[in-house]
C-alpha cells in the first residue's frame, strides 16, 4: 500500500461541521497525519499513529490540522467532519499506514493493524470517520 502525499500547509477544515480538539504534541506532527492519544503518560500526549503498534491503532483520535516542532506544543487535529487534504480520488478509503503519522488507500499489510480514519469525497476533501479497530491482519 502507498502512502498518501499530504503538503501540510494545504490541510484545513471545511465548513463548520467539522469537528476540532487540540491536545499536547509528544512529538513532532505535520498537518494532515493520522494521531493517536498515548495516555501511557502524563499528561497524555498526541502523536502520530502506526498501523503496525495495536495500542496506536487503536488509541486513533483524529487528523492533525496543524503542525509543531516538537513535544508538549498545542495541535488542534479533527475529529470528525471534511478535511481538505489535496489528494485522492472520489471513495478512496484512508486507513493508518505503517509510516508514523501516514495515510494509506485501502487496507494494510500482513500483520498490520488495520484502523480507518476516513474516506474520500473527491474535490481534495477527506470526510473523517474514525473507525479505530485496530484489527490484525493474518493473511496475504
Amino acid at each position: 500500500m502507498a502512502d498518501l502525499t499530504i503538503t501540510p500547509s494545504n490541510v484545513a477544515t471545511m465548513g463548520p461541521q467539522t469537528v476540532t480538539a487540540t491536545g499536547l504534541a509528544g512529538t513532532v506532527i505535520s498537518a494532515g497525519q493520522a494521531v493517536w492519544l498515548d495516555t501511557t503518560v502524563t499528561p497524555n500526549l498526541i502523536k502520530p499513529a502506526r498501523a503496525t503498534v495495536q495500542a496506536e491503532a487503536a488509541g486513533l483520535v483524529g487528523v492533525a490540522l496543524s503542525s509543531t516542532a516538537g513535544s508538549l506544543e498545542p495541535v488542534t487535529y479533527a475529529v470528525s467532519g471534511d478535511v481538505v487534504i489535496l489528494t485522492g480520488t472520489v471513495n478512496d478509503v484512508y486507513v493508518v499506514s505503517e509510516n508514523a503519522g501516514a495515510l494509506a488507500i485501502g487496507t494494510v499489510n500482513f500483520n498490520s493493524y488495520l484502523s480507518v480514519v476516513g474516506i474520500s469525497l473527491g474535490n481534495s476533501v477527506m470526510r473523517v470517520a474514525l473507525n479505530p479497530v485496530a484489527t490484525k491482519r493474518t493473511s496475504t
